[in-house]
């Protein structure tokens, strides 16, 4: 009897060690489950408060600074200009200023490098004030200063530089679009 008694005891012992283990591992899974579901909720109002953030910046600075259409750019005193470009398509220039006073050459510029280029090559000219190309047209969108650089100078320019200038072909350069 003394053996069914201690067989039973010693059974009785091992299931409670095996619940107790049992309710250990619930209770940490219940605890990692939790500390996801904090996780998850602190990553959600942290993105909210994040894109919140981002939409009040947003319309803060475009009412002060309009979204330019085309790119902005840099002037010769390190300040930026956003130019109102115009969206017009045009063949030949010659010369002509559009409705923002910006004057518009047709160019065969087509990639970022050629773009890169010919605008760093005009912001050193002296007198440009601002130049814009569109990749997408090819249309060049310049503001000049005084009377340092004519239109003839910066087809000049754009030519020497491998590229097209209102119809006029290159006369050297290596265009990199190409």
């Amino acid at each position: 009897m003394k053996i069914i008694l201690y067989a039973f005891m010693f059974t009785a012992m091992i299931s409670s060690i095996h619940a107790q283990g049992i309710k250990n591992i619930l209770n940490n899974a219940k605890s990692e489950a939790q500390r996801r579901v904090t996780e998850k909720a602190n990553q959600k109002i942290d993105r909210a408060t994040t894109q919140g953030i981002d939409k009040v910046l947003d319309k803060t600075l475009y009412k002060l600074f309009p979204k330019p259409t085309a790119g902005v750019f840099t002037t010769g005193n390190g300040g930026t200009v956003q130019p109102k470009i115009s969206t017009k398509k045009s063949v030949s220039t010659n010369g002509k200023t559009n409705e923002n006073g910006e004057i518009m050459i047709a160019t065969n510029i087509k990639c970022a490098a050629g773009k890169s280029a010919i605008e760093k090559t005009a912001m050193a000219t002296p007198g440009v004030s601002t130049a814009l190309v569109d990749t997408d047209t090819g249309m060049m969108y310049l503001v000049l200063t005084g009377k340092l650089t004519s239109y003839d100078d910066i087809i000049l320019m754009i030519r020497k530089n491998g590229f097209t200038a209102d119809g006029k072909k290159p006369t050297g350069g290596n265009n990199p679009c190409k």
